[in-house]
């Protein structure tokens, strides 16, 4: 329930199995949605996995996110019994796409494999903020027990986000930990290349070269917490007033983050880019 062009650490870890699991000589099937016209621009990108793309429409959880329209669910099926795959991959299983890879596992006796990526006991308040936050949890931990106790091999990106899962009733010896990687080949810049985009950072930003700089790297999302930034960055300029934090991505937060920063009168202290 989640792929480019959509952005976030889901999209990532899938994209990071898929270029694994060709390396190694396997045939890889994406079943994803379908978010715009610009999809297929992406999905030419990588043309050695078998990108399959079904009807969505936003999703009622969150406006970032798709979920599939209920008229593509017998297509979804018909086409993983056509794929017929060895092994099941779900990386959503607690949204549609998941339940009906699921359901096909279970009807065809495929192998499943699952990856939890969401600390929902965490992150449900903030998209439901409408239910109390003890009701929120409560229901968090009833749904990632249900939804995940009939894989026959789970998998998590840490080894807390395991102890978590153990925690609802999933048995230990079904987990295996496998944090997302990257390739070390996307950060090489050669020294001129790295000069080069120095000196047109800093041409568009001169205040960076002398200051000290913090750094934010990531989706600028209210549930990742990062109001705290405010708070830290109060007390860091009465201290060190020459410092920067330079925050370096975008999400649905950004707008609102940026009204506070300067509500705190902390503007010459932020960059967004």
């Amino acid at each position: 329930d989640g792929y480019w062009p959509r952005i976030n650490g889901l999209t990532i870890s899938v994209d990071t199995f898929c270029t694994s699991l060709v390396e190694m000589g396997h045939e890889v099937h994406v079943i994803t949605n379908r978010y715009s016209a610009e999809d297929d621009l992406f999905d030419a990108r990588e043309p050695e996995r078998i990108v399959h793309r079904f009807p969505s429409s936003r999703s009622w959880l969150s406006a970032e996110d798709n979920q599939v329209l209920p008229h593509a669910y017998w297509k979804v099926y018909t086409t993983l019994v056509g794929i017929d795959a060895d092994v099941i991959h779900g990386h959503t299983a607690e949204f549609t796409l998941g339940q009906i890879a699921k359901l096909y596992a279970w009807r065809y006796h495929k192998p499943l494999v699952m990856s939890s990526h969401t600390h929902w006991e965490k992150y449900l308040h903030n998209y439901l903020p409408i239910l109390p936050l003890k009701f929120a949890q409560q229901l968090a931990r009833f749904i990632m027990h249900h939804v995940f106790r009939n894989a026959d091999v789970l998998i998590t990106p840490s080894v807390f986000h395991r102890d978590v899962m153990v925690s609802y009733g999933i048995p230990k010896s079904w987990i295996h930990v496998i944090p997302t990687g990257f390739k070390l080949s996307s950060f090489a810049l050669d020294p001129e290349e790295n000069r080069r985009v120095h000196e047109e950072f800093h041409a568009v930003h001169p205040r960076l070269k002398t200051a000290r700089k913090l750094l934010f790297v990531g989706r600028i999302g209210k549930e990742k917490n990062i109001d705290l930034l405010l708070d830290v960055m109060d007390i860091v300029v009465k201290v060190f007033p020459d410092t920067i934090l330079l925050m370096v991505g975008d999400g649905p937060y950004r707008k609102p983050f940026t009204h506070l920063v300067h509500m705190r009168g902390l503007q010459d202290h932020f960059i967004f880019t």
